[in-house]
């Protein structure tokens, strides 16, 4: 299938009482050797939920979430004379337990907030990461 010119960036979270953490992990040095959250290609014919579903599952393992969010956020950048756009969503965990792609990735690491903030490279990621820490502060109350 051929991939589009969309993204989905999911940021995987685990609640253990009032403490969020939020897993990054490393790409591999071939693929940039740096930090980021779930992320991946939308294909022909997958709606933005069913992609997300997909990449958390092949980079971590995960076939199923406690729930998702879809904070309604989106960004987009340049990647050479294409313009990607990047559709964000969170899924809540309920284990910290990862199977992750060594394929894709060397390491990871389950970090708070401001930790986390600290190792992404990309300020598309830095600002999606603030806003779902941000909706996540204001709803998880409420639930």
């Amino acid at each position: 299938m051929a991939k589009l010119p969309i993204q989905v960036d999911v940021i995987l979270f685990y609640r253990d009482k009032d403490v969020i953490k939020y897993l990054l992990l490393k790409r591999t040095e071939e693929r940039g050797g740096f930090w980021q959250p779930v992320t991946g290609g939308v294909e022909e014919g997958e709606n933005l939920l069913y992609a997300a579903r997909r990449e958390v599952m092949e980079e971590t393992g995960f076939i199923k979430v406690k729930k998702m969010y879809d904070v309604k956020y989106k960004f987009s950048f340049k990647n050479g004379d294409k313009e990607i756009t990047e559709y964000v969503f969170a899924f809540e965990v309920d284990t910290m337990d990862v199977n992750f792609s060594k394929r894709e990735h060397s390491e990871i690491k389950w970090l708070s907030f401001e930790e986390a903030l600290k190792y992404l490279k990309w300020d598309t990621n830095k600002k999606a990461l603030k806003k779902i820490n941000d909706y996540l502060l204001n709803n998880l109350k409420k639930e």
